[in-house]
């Protein structure tokens, strides 16, 4: 019978937070698995943890806070109150997925653009905003040449509804699949 040794993970930098609305609910995330939740450190010490991670004006949130083990708890909720903010994350999130250049008519190019709005629309799916407006929609169409666009809408006439985001997404990625495919064999 083997006994498992635990892995040792390389060591990492705890994430620095600025103040971007919309980089807060991953800062948050990573600190509190890293330290935050971490019953065996001390508030003291995580409180020192804390103030390490902050740059720029969010440092002044706490920066009159003493380094005690009830300061600790105050600087979370000062954090939270400031910026744990759903709805203006996403509309800093849809603000990001308008400032996306469109992409070119390369399926590298239509690859990268559907990688930053994938990315976009997962933060948009964890804020819980199921993003089927047809704003958003129409935003993302826009991010691709007539050609792919013209695919898209092949397909989804042939769906026979409108697609949701998602369905969007799937049928977005096939066809850059399909541009990468014939790019692969010439």
């Amino acid at each position: 019978m083997s006994t498992k040794q635990p892995i040792r993970l390389p060591k990492f930098e705890l994430p620095k937070f600025s103040g971007e609305l919309e980089c807060f609910p991953e800062f948050w995330d990573v600190f509190s698995a890293a330290v935050h939740d971490n019953n065996s450190v001390p508030d003291t010490l995580k409180f020192l943890h804390l103030k390490n991670c902050l740059q720029g004006d969010v440092e002044l949130v706490i920066r009159g806070l003493s380094m005690t083990e009830d300061s600790y708890n105050n600087a979370i909720n000062l954090l939270h109150q400031r910026y744990h903010r759903p709805n203006f994350t996403r509309n800093a999130l849809v603000n990001k997925l308008k400032d996306i250049k469109p992409a070119t008519e390369s399926a590298q190019s239509q690859r990268n653009t559907f990688s930053m709005i994938s990315a976009i629309m997962i933060q948009l799916d964890k804020l819980e905003d199921n993003s089927e407006s047809t704003v958003v929609m129409q935003l993302i169409r826009d991010k691709f040449p007539e050609y792919t666009r013209t695919k898209l809408a092949k397909r989804q006439h042939k769906h026979g509804t409108v697609f949701k985001t998602s369905q969007l997404l799937a049928a977005l990625d096939t066809i850059i699949e399909q541009q990468e495919a014939v790019n692969y064999f010439k």
